[in-house]
């Protein structure tokens, strides 16, 4: 959430109505001890730690997707679970 509101100062209730306006379920997921380790795994493999973070607890969560406008910061686990920019979940 901290990505989109720098990058499009958008507040947190306005991302979600977003993605819900075009049928895109969003929410917004806890982090705990086990999301922490699985990003420190992915520190190790060359992630940035927010990267890693958040790749970690999508995974965790069963996320089908991560949204970002950085994808190619993924690449790394793209395996695990795809990233995708924002605009391409609207077109």
């Amino acid at each position: 959430m901290a990505e989109i509101e720098k990058t499009i100062h958008y507040e947190k209730k306005q991302v979600l109505e977003f993605f819900e306006s075009f049928g895109i379920k969003a929410e917004l997921v806890e982090c705990g001890s086990k999301e922490i380790g699985k990003a420190k795994e992915f520190l190790r493999k060359g992630m940035h730690w927010l990267d890693a973070l958040h790749a970690a607890i999508a995974i965790s969560a069963k996320c089908d997707f991560i949204a970002s406008f950085n994808v190619s910061d993924f690449k790394i686990i793209e395996g695990l679970i795809p990233a995708r920019m924002p605009l391409e979940l609207i077109n």
